[in-house]
């Protein structure tokens, strides 16, 4: 009897051993099937969020040359995977695992795995693209000419 008067049944006391086991198989299928499926997205989310950083460095330095009334260039080193803006000497990576690829107007094009995208005091820029790749997606930044506004297009 419990304190209320109640009788309790033997059964009514817990879990078994096998039903802890039981339970405890099922979780780790579950978490060996959703691993990898995370680990995909992951990659996915690495590409966006790069690609965003490449757009953002972009605008960064469009916004300088507009408020500085000098103009500000954005290098792409593609063998390195590295770009950063003109006067910083410290250049920002990509993660690896994405390789960057750039199309810019021959007279920035410093060698074969090195380019330029300018940005002049007028808003207006050379132009170009950026593209970042991982396995099969991949993230194209584009750079008007005429306004040197930034997008970012995304592709599975």
């Amino acid at each position: 009897m419990t304190r209320h008067g109640h009788e309790r049944a033997a059964d009514d006391d817990g879990f078994t051993l096998i039903e802890l086991l039981v339970v405890l198989g099922v979780v780790a299928v579950v978490v060996l099937v959703a691993l990898p499926l995370a680990n995909a997205g992951r990659k996915g989310h690495e590409l966006r969020a790069a690609a965003i950083a490449v757009a953002a460095e972009l605008k960064s330095a469009r916004a300088a040359a507009l408020r500085s009334n000098i103009e500000q260039s954005v290098e792409i080193d593609t063998e390195k995977g590295t770009y950063s803006t003109s006067g910083n000497f410290r250049p920002r990576g990509v993660p690896a695992g994405i390789s960057l690829e750039i199309l810019t107007i021959s007279s920035e094009q410093s060698g074969l795995a090195t380019g330029r995208l300018r940005f002049y005091p007028d808003g207006s820029a050379t132009g170009g693209r950026v593209v970042l790749r991982s396995g099969t997606q991949s993230a194209a930044v584009t750079i008007d000419w005429l306004t040197g506004g930034t997008r970012v297009h995304w592709r599975d």
